[in-house]
């Protein structure tokens, strides 16, 4: 069950360590958007979107996720910590479960 292959988890997984460098970028895209207001091709507001879509797939897989609390696992899957680190009070053999599962559904809502 939530099987997935090493390649794939450890895609998911480095997608999910970029989380809080794709969110000082979007901030910093959006307030250059407001400092360049011609931008004849759009660059910035692809940019800026694809930055959101990425971010929003993230937070929503993790507050998706069921019974576990969706913050905890935001914070497990951006950070590079061990697992008893970032939640020391937690059951690990569950938190390994929901952390699998995850990573089944990001892939699936993912795609390739």
């Amino acid at each position: 069950m939530y099987d997935l292959s090493v390649h794939r988890y450890r895609e998911l997984k480095h997608f999910c360590l970029q989380y809080h460098e794709m969110k000082e970028k979007l901030e910093r895209l959006q307030s250059q958007l407001y400092l360049d207001t011609f931008d004849p091709t759009g660059e910035l507001a692809v940019k800026i979107n694809e930055y959101k879509n990425a971010i929003k797939l993230i937070e929503m897989t993790a507050f998706n996720i069921g019974n576990f609390p969706g913050e905890k696992i935001l914070k497990i899957v951006s950070s590079d910590r061990c697992l008893g680190e970032v939640c020391p009070d937690e059951d690990l053999t569950m938190l390994k479960f929901y952390l699998r599962k995850f990573y089944w559904m990001l892939s699936q809502v993912k795609g390739m």
